[in-house]
């Protein structure tokens, strides 16, 4: 997977997300499911642009 930016601002805002997906995970626990960045940041990245997922590994069944 290759995550491309237009500009340095671009990258940061994607950090921000990413971010914010660490602190959902931590807060949220096992009922944490996942996020997209054209939810997280309509604005900058609108609908049409390839959307990015954050979501939190299923564990197996043992």
């Amino acid at each position: 997977m290759s995550v491309c930016f237009d500009n340095p601002e671009e990258a940061e805002r994607f950090a921000d997300f990413a971010i914010q997906c660490a602190s959902d995970m931590k807060a949220m626990g096992d009922s944490y499911d996942h996020e997209h960045l054209i939810d997280f940041d309509d604005k900058q990245f609108p609908y049409g642009k390839p959307d990015i997922v954050i979501a939190r590994l299923l564990k197996a069944n043992k």
